[in-house]
C-alpha cells in the first residue's frame, strides 16, 4: 500500500526518545508514494526564536531521511511542516546541495538524534537529579 499524503498532528512528541520519532517518520516515507506528503504538526508555546537550534536539527533529519520541505510555519502555539517525499536521484542531489552525509554514509542514530523536543532535555536533567540522590 502506498499513500500520498501522511499527517502526524500533535503525535511525535508523545515517542519518550529520538529513535521512536525517526522510527514514525521513516514508517511514513516508506508508506508514502514517491513526491507524496507528509504533513507534521508539532507544539511548542514559546516564542518564535527560542527553539530554532532543534528545528534547525528536525530540518536536517527531514531531508536526510528523504524529504524536502515544500513548507515551514511556526505559529504561536506550534510548527507546521509540510514535506515532500523525495525519490532516490532527487534525495541524492538535494544532500549534495545541503552539504549534508551522501546515503552510503548516514548514521541512522545520528540523524535520530536531531529529533529532540525540549522536554527531552527535562527528561536528562529529572533524571541525572534522581540519580544523584
Amino acid at each position: 500500500e502506498s499513500f500520498q499524503i501522511v499527517v502526524f498532528c500533535f503525535l511525535l512528541e508523545y515517542f519518550p526518545a529520538t529513535t521512536p520519532r525517526y522510527e514514525c517518520c521513516a514508517k511514513a516515507r516508506q508508506l508514502l508514494q514517491e513526491n507524496g506528503i507528509l504533513v507534521i504538526l508539532t507544539p511548542d508555546s514559546c516564542h518564535q526564536q527560542r527553539n530554532n537550534a532543534i528545528i534547525k536539527k528536525w530540518k536536517e533529519a527531514f531531508l536526510q531521511m528523504g524529504f524536502q520541505r515544500v513548507y515551514y510555519e511556526k505559529l504561536q502555539h506550534f510548527h507546521g511542516f509540510v514535506l515532500r517525499k523525495l525519490g532516490k536521484e532527487q534525495h541524492r542531489l538535494a544532500l549534495l546541495e545541503a552539504n549534508l552525509p551522501t546515503l552510503e554514509s548516514q548514521n541512522l542514530h545520528e540523524i535520530a538524534a536531531k529529533l529532540v523536543i525540549p522536554q527531552d532535555f527535562k527528561s536528562r536533567k529529572e533524571k541525572n537529579s534522581t540519580n544523584s540522590e
